[in-house]
C-alpha cells in the first residue's frame, strides 16, 4: 500500500494562499481572470525587455552568430568528404573504363582470329576452339565488368547531386552567416551613432550648467575690470615721482595747440581776457 506523505504546514499555507488569490481574483474579475493574468504576464515579460541594455543584446546576438559556427564546420566537413569521396569514384571509374577499353581491343583480336584457323604463338598452338572458349569468357568478365561500371556511374551521378546539394546548402549558410554579421556590426554602429545624438542632445537641453559657468565668468570679469578701475584711478593720485612721460606728451600736445593756433589766427590776435573778465 502507498504511502501519501502528508503536506507541511508551510505547504499548506501557501496552497491555502493560492486557492484564496484565485477565489478572490474570480470572484472580482469572473471569467476574464485568465486574460487579465495573461496580459500581465505580457506587460512584465515587455518591461523585461525594455529593461535590457541595447549593448547587452548586440552582443547576445553575437554570441547567438558564433553558436551557428559549428553547424557551419560540420557543414564543410561534410562537403569535403563528399568532395573526396566523389573524386576517388572517378579515378576509379576512370581506371574501369580504361580496363574495359583494352578488353574490348583484345576480344576484337581474338574474334578476328577465329575462322582463320589455328594461331601460332611463342611455339605454341592456339586452336580455333580454345579462342572461341577464351572468347567467351572474356565476354562474360567484360558484360560483369561494364554493368559494374554502369553502377558505378549511377553512384557518382548520385553522389554528385548530394554533393551539389550540400555544397549549396553550405555557401547559402556561409552567406546568411556573413549577411548576419554585417547586420550586427551595422547595429554596432548605429547604436553609437544614436548614443553620440543622445549626448550632443542632452547637452542641449539640460543648459543650466553651461548658463551657471556663463554667470561665474561674467562675474570674475566684472570683478577684474572694477579692480583694474581702481587701481586706474590709484595711479592718478601723487606719490612722490614726478610723472615725465606724461608731463612731455602734455608739453608735445601744448605746443601743437600753439603752432595751430598762431595759424589760425595770424598777425591779427584777439583781444585778451583780463583777469578780472576771467
Amino acid at each position: 500500500m502507498k504511502v501519501i506523505p502528508k503536506a507541511t504546514p508551510m505547504i499548506r499555507k501557501a496552497l491555502l494562499g493560492t486557492a484564496l488569490t484565485l477565489g478572490l481574483g474570480s470572484l472580482v474579475f469572473g471569467t476574464d481572470l485568465f486574460t487579465f493574468g495573461k496580459t500581465a504576464f505580457s506587460e512584465a515579460q515587455t518591461g523585461l525587455r525594455d529593461a535590457v541594455p541595447v549593448s547587452f543584446e548586440i552582443k547576445a546576438a553575437r554570441q547567438k552568430l558564433t553558436e551557428l559556427d559549428p553547424a557551419v564546420s560540420a557543414a564543410k566537413r561534410v562537403v569535403a568528404e563528399q568532395q573526396i569521396a566523389v573524386e576517388r569514384l572517378k579515378t576509379d571509374l576512370a581506371g574501369r573504363t580504361a580496363a574495359l577499353d583494352e578488353q574490348a581491343r583484345e576480344m576484337a583480336f581474338l574474334r578476328d582470329k577465329i575462322g582463320s584457323g589455328e594461331l601460332h604463338y611463342a611455339g605454341r598452338v592456339i586452336r580455333e576452339t580454345d579462342m572461341k572458349r577464351d572468347l567467351a569468357a572474356r565476354l562474360t568478365t567484360y558484360e560483369t565488368a561494364k554493368a559494374t561500371l554502369g553502377h558505378k556511374e549511377a553512384l557518382l551521378d548520385a553522389r554528385q547531386r548530394t554533393l551539389a546539394a550540400n555544397e549549396r546548402k553550405l555557401d547559402a549558410m556561409l552567406a546568411a552567416r556573413g549577411q548576419l554579421e554585417v547586420q550586427i556590426e551595422q547595429l554596432e554602429a548605429k547604436h553609437q551613432m544614436v548614443q553620440a545624438r543622445e549626448t550632443i542632445a542632452g547637452v542641449e537641453i539640460d543648459d543650466t550648467a553651461l548658463s551657471d559657468t556663463r554667470d561665474l565668468i561674467q562675474r570674475i570679469d566684472d570683478e577684474l575690470s572694477v579692480r583694474e578701475k581702481m587701481l586706474d584711478e590709484d595711479g592718478n593720485t601723487w606719490n612722490g615721482a614726478v610723472p615725465v612721460s606724461e608731463i612731455v606728451k602734455e608739453g608735445a600736445a601744448a605746443e601743437d595747440a600753439a603752432a595751430r593756433y598762431d595759424a589760425l589766427f595770424g598777425a591779427e590776435q584777439p583781444a585778451k581776457i583780463t583777469s578780472d573778465e576771467a
